[in-house]
């Protein structure tokens, strides 16, 4: 049954009104001034309210409509013998659903009071539909946009107001590129609404932006843009994206330890290698050194056999200063790259690959650069020569600034860089990698089986 209140000061009216009401099938509260229909709207909170506009007291109706609206949602028809534009400007802030003009009949009153009662249904469907559909997007994390047939913002959710820091009435109608300034994350390229239409649907949800906002550039990714068709042929835009900000912070997190770990693994290996060297210089080479003195007392004759023995020890105590100094050079901690790296070419440059050495501007290195730098040399030449099959290899070394940049490139078959499985294939590639992130610097290969191979490698100092 619905609830009906009449406020209407008149005692004749308002009891006529209030029989024909509860004669029809409602449940009818009468109120004779504003104060008290504001009273019995909160007691009773009835499906209907029939108020007269002017009625004697501190508060008319009008006035009393006007609260009722602030606090409850309830449709009201104003009853009034007063037809003219002034009376009528001054209700429409409570926005009526009708107007009753006296002197009126039944059946006036009741079919106004029917399609009211519809009316007010009708909007509450769209309301709660309405309500329900924001309460949905404001509960997704993605920035949720909705642009009209011009690119002007139609609609957004709360997400995009708080990265903006901005309301919806003051986002709705501005233009999308003004609102939202998008560039890329690794260049200053600026990125129209147009511009991310270009891409394709895969490579815009792969892609990283960042979005300009009052406090800082956020980076946004999984991007989506979707035409959407409304009604009568209109088109909308739906705009998505997401605040990324915390997968940027776990992926770089990620790759810290990475670093880290490997960074622990390389000086292993280093001490490793020092701990092989000084075994090898210190218990293999004085073991030849003592074969050697014992040979000259166990009454060998002179002559070839002496020589030939000689000579075996002497390339015997040769090859362990070789193989001490590749696993550790001595050389590192008192001269400079430049003389180490030229004292390695020289032991390879009597095989059939010709190597050539340069370098300008080298500044001082410390220790760790220096080593690096060194190994990642040692590691591409051992490469060159087991899979290159080149006649000729060129090492450059360059000091550009606050940074030191190396080439190294070969003449030989070449290889495909995209196909390299690290897990089993190409460790030397793997270690150079590994030894140029450890000093936050940018490796790149380039590669192919007409030009061969070339390293690049640059470590900022």
């Amino acid at each position: 049954m619905k609830k009906i209140l009449v406020a209407e000061d008149s005692i004749i009216v308002n009891q006529h009104i209030y029989k024909t009401l509860e004669g029809s099938g409602y449940k009818v509260f009468s109120a004779f001034s504003g104060k008290e229909a504001v009273q019995e709207a909160n007691k009773h909170l009835p499906d209907l309210i029939l108020m007269d506009i002017m009625m004697e007291g501190a508060a008319d109706g009008i006035e009393a409509a006007l609260k009722i609206k602030k606090t409850l949602d309830i449709p009201v028809i104003f009853l009034t013998a007063l037809t003219d534009v002034a009376t009528l400007d001054k209700v429409k802030d409570s926005q009526p659903f009708g107007y009753i003009v006296k002197p009126f009949n039944e059946v006036e009153l009741l079919s106004n009071i029917q399609v009211a009662i519809h009316k007010s249904k009708v909007e509450n469907e769209i309301k709660n539909n309405r309500d329900l559909f924001q309460a949905s997007m404001n509960s997704i994390s993605q920035v949720f946009l909705l642009l009209d047939w011009e690119d002007n913002i139609f609609y957004v959710n709360t997400s995009i107001e708080k990265l903006l820091n901005k309301k919806f009435n003051e986002l709705s109608g501005m233009p999308s590129d003004k609102a939202l300034l998008i560039k890329s994350r690794t260049t200053d390229e600026s990125y129209s609404l147009n511009n991310l239409r270009a891409f394709s649907k895969e490579e815009l949800f792969k892609n990283e932006f960042l979005l300009k906002t009052p406090n800082q550039n956020v980076p946004i990714g999984d991007t989506m843009l979707k035409v959407v068709n409304g009604k009568g042929g209109v088109t909308y835009t739906l705009f998505i994206f997401k605040d990324i900000s915390n997968r940027i912070k776990a992926r770089e997190l990620e790759l810290e330890i990475e670093k880290r770990r490997i960074t622990s693994l390389i000086e292993g290996q280093e001490n490793e290698r020092t701990r092989l060297a000084r075994d090898i210089h210190d218990g293999i080479g004085q073991l030849v050194n003592l074969i050697k003195l014992k040979a000259k007392g166990i009454g060998i004759k002179e002559g070839d056999a002496k020589e030939e023995l000689d000579k075996l020890l002497e390339q015997t105590l040769k090859e362990v200063r070789n193989v001490s100094e590749n696993l550790s050079p001595s050389g590192l901690n008192n001269f400079s790259l430049e003389k180490n790296v030229e004292k390695l070419i020289a032991q390879f440059n009597d095989s059939t690959i010709k190597f050539n050495f340069s370098h300008i501007d080298v500044p001082d290195l410390d220790l760790k650069v220096k080593s690096h730098l060194f190994r990642i040399i040692q590691e591409a030449i051992s490469n060159i020569l087991k899979h290159s099959k080149a006649k000729t290899s060129t090492i450059q070394l360059y000091g550009l600034e606050n940074k030191i940049q190396l080439t190294i490139e070969d003449d030989g078959v070449g290889f495909n860089p995209n196909a390299i499985d690290k897990t089993h294939t190409h460790h030397g590639i793997q270690n150079i990698e590994y030894r140029v992130n450890s000093l936050n610097g940018n490796f790149t290969v380039d590669s192919n089986d007409k030009s061969g191979t070339m390293l690049l490698v640059t470590i900022p100092l």
